[in-house]
């Protein structure tokens, strides 16, 4: 079963299922939490690198790998020649060229790091140009 098919199917139950579902989610969390800290930190990484997994393990805030290195791997994964700057609160801040990477780059993201919300693109700065001096 994927995301998107678990978020339709509480969309399409309505409000009145929101307290059990947070219940269940809770529960599930509890035990994932359980499950992860029995487990070498090198098995954590390696599991986390399936996407649903990644996904639980964001959820639940047990992600061992931070948003900031994931949105670096992701970004890195393109081949694109970019700079992450930062991420905070949702949002992944990328110097990136605005060329047809940029679209690249955001998919990316998107598919690895679940927490992020938004990308936010800065151009790179104009290069400078420095004129030797010349004495007279």
């Amino acid at each position: 079963m994927d995301v998107e098919r678990v978020e339709r199917l509480i969309e399409e139950a309505g409000e009145d299922c929101v307290p059990v579902i947070s219940a269940l989610v809770e529960m599930y969390g509890d035990g994932l939490g359980r499950v992860v800290r029995s487990l070498p930190a090198d098995a954590v990484v390696e599991l986390a690198k399936d996407p649903v997994v990644s996904h639980l393990l964001v959820l639940h805030d047990l992600h061992p790998v931070s948003a900031e290195n994931r949105v670096r791997e992701a970004v890195a994964s393109t081949g694109a020649y970019a700079v992450v700057l930062g991420v905070e609160g949702g949002v992944a801040r990328v110097r990136a060229a605005p060329d047809g990477k940029r679209a690249a780059i955001e998919e990316a993201i998107d598919r690895a790091v679940p927490d992020v919300d938004v990308v936010e693109f800065a151009d790179p700065p104009a290069p400078a140009v420095v004129l030797p001096q010349v004495s007279a």
